[in-house]
């Protein structure tokens, strides 16, 4: 059994810049996973006109590790690149195992707002 509960919040700030926060907690067979962090994000427009953003912030897994993380937003794409740098104590051997992450994802169908794409889009 699992369960899992998430609140995400984008506020657009006066120069067309964006601050977004992320909370999320999940329990898998007795095991809690809780995650806090936010972006900040700056537009930037292509050869198009078309505005794209970059998110640049720092996301905690709590009592787990630390996530610094690199998003571009263009178009229908989005790539992000994250790296993990544990904290915990769960290897006997006092190794971390820290490690890069990255991803792309497709934004298909309608935007929500055609003025205004987030990272939630």
């Amino acid at each position: 059994m699992k369960s899992s509960a998430f609140f995400n919040f984008e506020k657009v700030l006066e120069n067309g810049s964006t601050f977004m926060t992320h909370l999320s907690f999940s329990n898998k067979n007795g095991l809690n996973q809780a995650v806090v962090g936010g972006l900040y994000s700056f537009p930037f427009k292509d050869k198009t006109n078309k505005i794209n953003r970059i998110y640049i912030g720092c996301f905690n897994r709590l009592d787990d590790a630390l996530i610094p993380s690199v998003s571009i937003m263009m178009d229908k794409y989005t790539f992000g690149l994250s790296y993990d740098i544990y904290n915990n104590d769960l290897s006997g051997a006092k190794l971390k195992q820290n490690g890069f992450e990255i991803a792309l994802s497709v934004s298909l169908g309608k935007k929500r707002n055609e003025w205004m794409r987030t990272i939630f889009d």
